[in-house]
């Protein structure tokens, strides 16, 4: 009986290991082919274990990693911009041109091909690469799941399955995450650059025949099963209590939510008085009025309307009491 526990344990936890499995193989671009290449080869063809792009003479994906002999290919101080991967030694670069309706994408055979209406938790790490020091950065990026591989028509016309809602204009690592509903069959994942709506961003003038427009790195990606109740949950917290002094704890009001698309917030005094709003998913009250000013001690009051990502409007108050000491 005791060894039959043991066995029944063991299934159990294989079982909840397989289900958990990254379906992306070679998910930081660790795995190399050859080290060796020059710098006007297109490395990801044939240099990097399982991805690929759709079209290698149009599509022309860098990889950069760190057991290369060409400097300007070799991270941190790549020609494409400086940085480290996010992890390990590899990582891959992507431009954007919309000028040209430019866009680069990367592919890979997930291990498995989705299953119909299961759930999937899914994410990337992306950077800008400010590349030359230019400001230049797009609205978004995104992953999408396709049975093929992808056309030109597709990555111009579709949209992404997970789009990221960040400032892609800072230099520093950003995950984008979320969830996936399987229509079934998937067998490929795409990162990069999709839809007809994505619109590019520049605070220099844009200079035809030159490197200077979006390149952005991308590392770390991952595809996993995940419980579907628990992707599909809402969750809108609102704290009750903000101690604005300055140590680095609780300073910020940060509201934790799930399936939220949009989330409007006000403060209100103990009169009924609106002395702030923001958008929750964009901004954090720092236990400032409208002003700026840094309000006094004392119970203020929050209201939160949010829409769901299925489109139901949600309502949540909080009583918060403010603390500086």
């Amino acid at each position: 009986m005791f060894n039959l526990k043991i066995a029944t344990l063991l299934i159990l936890l294989f079982s909840y290991k397989i289900s958990a499995q990254n379906l992306i193989p070679n998910p930081s671009f660790e795995l190399i082919n050859n080290c060796t290449l020059d710098f006007l080869d297109h490395p990801i063809e044939g240099f990097i274990q399982d991805w690929f792009t759709f079209d290698y003479q149009l599509n022309t994906v860098d990889v950069l990693h760190t057991c290369f002999n060409f400097p300007e290919i070799q991270p941190p101080n790549t020609v494409r911009g400086y940085s480290y991967p996010h992890i390990g030694n590899g990582m891959i670069g992507l431009g954007y041109v919309k000028e040209d309706n430019y866009r680069e994408v990367a592919s890979v055979r997930l291990k498995d091909s989705l299953i119909k209406d299961s759930a999937y938790c899914v994410s990337f790490w992306v950077k800008n690469s400010r590349i030359e020091n230019m400001l230049y950065w797009v609205e978004y990026v995104g992953l999408l799941f396709s049975e093929d591989t992808i056309t030109t028509l597709i990555i111009q016309n579709e949209n992404p399955h997970l789009k990221s809602n960040q400032d892609l204009s800072v230099n520093e690592w950003i995950e984008v995450s979320g969830y996936y509903i399987a229509k079934g069959n998937e067998k490929f994942a795409n990162i990069g650059f999709f839809g007809p709506d994505i619109e590019k961003y520049q605070n220099i003038q844009f200079q035809p025949n030159t490197n200077l427009a979006p390149f952005y790195f991308f590392d770390d990606v991952t595809v996993t099963n995940c419980n579907k109740d628990s992707v599909l949950s809402i969750i809108l917290k609102l704290p009750n209590f903000l101690t604005s002094n300055g140590d680095g704890i609780n300073d910020l009001y940060i509201i934790k939510h799930q399936n939220i698309s949009s989330l409007q917030v006000q403060i209100l005094n103990r009169w009924g008085n609106i002395i702030k709003e923001f958008d929750g998913l964009k901004d954090i009250w720092d236990g400032s009025d409208s002003r700026g000013n840094q309000l006094n001690c004392g119970v203020y009051f929050v209201k939160a309307i949010a829409e769901t990502n299925f489109g139901d409007v949600i309502q949540k108050t909080q009583f918060v009491q403010v603390i500086i000491d």
